[in-house]
Formats: C-alpha cells, structure tokens, sequence
C-alpha cells in the first residue's frame, strides 16, 4: 500500500476477521489449555477497515500533525471517561495517540495544535536533538514544562532526526503528571535502514532482531483513575451542557495523595474490549485492539513482534501464557554488548523473560514464538487423558471442544460456538493482578489473548479454514 501524509496503513494481519459486537466479561472455566475465552462476534464490516495488529500512520515526508483535545472513551463494565488526547491532522479525538511510523534517518516534523484549555507540550524520551520551533528544547525551559508549551489554540513544530531505530513514547511534557496520565501520550516507532525478503523486517539494524513483517503487534500500558478524570472534566467545563456543575479552576489541579486507578488499559481499552479489532465501530475513540494471533513455529519460521510501551507510573510486570517474550531492545536501543567480551565480539544480551517488566516511560521491543512443543495429535500421539463427560465439565464458546489443535467438536446443548477452526487462546496479562480488574471486578483490565492458529496443513488434514490475512 501506498504511504500519503496522515495515512493509516495497516500492519499486522488485516482483516482477519469482520468482528463488530463488543461483549461483557462472562466467567471463565478452563478446560485444559483451553477455556471458555470470549471473542467479538463476527459481523460485517463498516467504515475504517477492521484489521489486528499494529496500524501506523505514516507521511511521506515524515511530517505530522497532532491536535491536542478532548472526548470520551468506554469502559467494559458501561463506563464513560472524560480523557486528553491526540489526533492525527482532521481526524476525531483518539485514545492513546496515533502510532506515528518513520524510517531510520528521516528528519521528523511534528507540529502539535492545542485544543485544550491550558498549555501544553510534547516531549519524545530516548530521541536528542529535538527543536521547538527551530530552537533547541532545553529541560525546565518553563514553569513545570519539560518542553516548549503550545499555548491554548497555539501551536508548535517539534523537529528532529530519527537516529535511532526502535520503539518510543511521545507525550505531553507540561504538567507531565497529570497530562499524561490524563492521556496525552503515543508511540513512535522507527524503522531500521536493514530491510529483509519479502515477509521480513526487522526492529533494528541486526539480522538477529528479524520478524514476520505480517505479524507485529503494539502494547500501550495505561491507567485511569476516573475520579480524577472527572474532575478536571468540571474544573476544565470543557463540556458545559452535560456537566452544569462544572467548577471552573485553570489550570486545573488534582490531589495525587487521593490519585487510585480502577482502570488498566491496553492501547486505551480494557479487556474483553481490547481483543475487538482495530477500528471497532462500537470504540469510536479507541481505535486500536491488543489481539495476538500467530501460527505455531513449525508454519511460521519467524517470530512476532510484540512493542511494549509504559505510559503509567508504575512497573507493569505482563506475563505472556504458552511461551516466554524475547527481550531484544529497551528504549531504542538493541540489546547487543558492541565490544562484547575478550576480543570485542559483538555479543548478543538479549534474553526470555516469563514476566515482561516494563519499567514507567520505557519501551521493550519483544519476539514471540509458539512452540507445539507435544504435537497432540489424535491418531498419531493421543494425550491419553480421557475427556470429562458433559456432566461433568462446562463449555465456553471460543472453546474448540477438543483439546487437540485443529480439531473442531460440537459444544453442549445451548452454547454457541465462535471457535474458528480448532484454535488455541492463551491468556497474556499483568502479573499484578488487582490490575487485571474493571474497577474491582475481576477478569477484566490489562489482560489480552494470543490466538494460535492451526497450520495450514493441520486444517487441510480436519477440514478447517482459519480465514484472515497472510499465510492462510
């Protein structure tokens, strides 16, 4: 696909799925593996193009516009949370920020136009020589300012060079604490010189950093404490028709000491809504989904790519089910010792990690493979456990009703079945688990799934048809 200025272009597998409807969190019952997982419904497909994986919005000349403003976003419990954030050129208020793709080398533009009723700024953490209106930014440039503010319906041109290939946040560096966690915050990322084959891309300028270019995936970690939202909202009476009682206080202040998270997002939704696809109808403002979905090693030679981005103010320690995250770079930089040991061979420090601590304003840039390390196979290797009897067990309806991969069986009287073709769902979530929550509720918040499909002579063999983007 072609690359226009302010483009979206989609990365990852598009249109895998026409998914639309959004579900409420129903319990769990694991069966194995397996359990009773909840997917989107499909349906048909309207307006932006529904995709998984990582969109980028791209420029030919590396040139961008964000608009700082405000709007709303869901929650899955029925919620509704007054938010900042950014949009990319005309487009409608987002939440987080448009993944901005450039290439190593570009001279970057960003001009961002405040729509919010105080100053602000942007900061890019792990990139140097950035310039504010051709003047170089200087740390504490103003009061509580990290950068050169735009003023209310001002405007200002951040510039700089893409050095460094890799993953990196922008956000807000004015009144930091609060903007930021108010949502003003994306991910840029930077595109490395080394190109591969076709299907082949890499994160930095190794060969040993080398992905399915099909299947890159990004995770944005955040958090909301509504209350707070909510009452910027009436100090700001940014929405006077629907909040009357608003209390107008500029700039606005809020007590930190009372400051307590009910939410924990994936690129700004959480879970069940954050394995809808990209650009879900029914999350206007939250356009990005947190799905992973990958074949096993055996029909994937190359791993995914999944880029990790801490937006909030604690660790977030994300834990993968099925298979260890590859750590190969943090904050741009690629985990390779360039002298090494004796000699000074270059040495690879890259490393598996059960849980992916992500420290707060830092990025990791992971592989991910999936092993079918037992090859189940009815016929040929049999798991040799009996399977409960329907008295005895309780079927969900993204269970494939078998424990083999492939394999598609009926389900009890009365469910419905969403399981595609015999695949695998493996949960990936904070280790902290009162953060996988919807304020309080469990089975909820920074929690997602990696779909693993079977490969495409295993559905050949059981007659199924996993349908979607590339390698099917």
């Amino acid at each position: 696909m072609g690359d226009r200025d302010g483009t979206t272009v989609m990365r990852g597998r598009a249109g895998v799925a026409r998914w639309l409807k959004r579900f409420r969190w129903l319990p769990l019952v694991a069966v194995g593996a397996m359990g009773s997982l909840m997917l989107p419904t499909p349906g048909a497909a309207q307006g932006a193009p529904l995709s998984e994986g990582m969109l980028c919005t791209t420029s030919n000349t590396a040139s961008f516009l964000l608009n700082a403003s405000s709007g709303y976003i869901s929650t899955p419990d029925g919620n509704s949370v007054f938010m900042w954030g950014y949009a990319s050129g005309n487009s409608s208020f987002q939440y987080p920020g448009p993944v901005l793709c450039v290439n190593e080398g570009d001279n970057v533009t960003i001009t961002l136009k405040n729509g919010l009723p105080v100053p602000t700024s942007l900061v890019f953490p792990g990139l140097t020589r950035v310039k504010a209106d051709g003047q170089s930014v200087q740390l504490d440039v103003g009061a509580n300012s990290l950068s050169k503010p735009a003023q209310p319906n001002g405007t200002v041109t951040y510039t700089f060079q893409a050095t460094n290939p890799g993953t990196f946040l922008y956000q807000s560096g004015t009144d930091s604490e609060l903007q930021v966690l108010m949502g003003l915050v994306g991910a840029l990322v930077v595109r490395p010189k080394l190109k591969g084959a076709s299907g082949t891309s890499y994160v930095y300028d190794d060969p040993s950093t080398a992905y399915d270019s099909n299947r890159e995936f990004i995770h944005v970690l955040t958090e909301i404490d509504p209350h707070m939202h909510h009452a910027i909202e009436l100090a700001t009476c940014t929405n006077v028709s629907t909040t009357p009682a608003c209390q107008p206080q500029l700039p606005p202040t809020y007590d930190m000491t009372k400051y307590q998270p009910r939410y924990w997002m994936i690129n700004g939704r959480s879970f069940p809504d954050d394995i809808t696809p990209n650009n879900s109808p029914a999350l206007p403002s939250q356009p990005y989904g947190a799905l992973v979905h990958v074949l096993p090693k055996t029909a994937q030679p190359l791993p995914a790519l999944v880029r990790f981005l801490n937006a909030g103010p604690v660790n977030y320690p994300f834990h993968p089910h099925s298979n260890h995250d590859s750590a190969i770079g943090v904050d741009g930089r690629v985990l390779i010792n360039p002298t090494g040991g004796l000699g000074g061979t270059p040495t690879n420090t890259s490393f598996d990690r059960f849980g992916f601590v992500v420290a707060p304003g830092q990025t990791s840039d992971a592989l991910f493979n999936w092993v079918d390390a037992q090859q189940w196979d009815p016929q040929s290797n049999p798991i040799g456990v009996t399977q409960p009897g329907a008295q005895n067990r309780t079927d969900g309806p993204y269970w494939s009703g078998s424990p083999y991969l492939g394999v598609k069986l009926p389900l009890l009287n009365g469910i419905t079945q969403w399981n595609q073709c015999g695949e695998y769902y493996h949960f990936a979530h904070s280790h902290a688990l009162f953060q996988v929550t919807n304020y309080g509720t469990s089975g909820g918040g920074m929690l997602t799934l990696i779909r693993v499909d079977p490969p495409p002579d295993v559905q050949k063999k059981y007659g199924q048809n996993c349908t979607g983007g590339p390698g099917y």
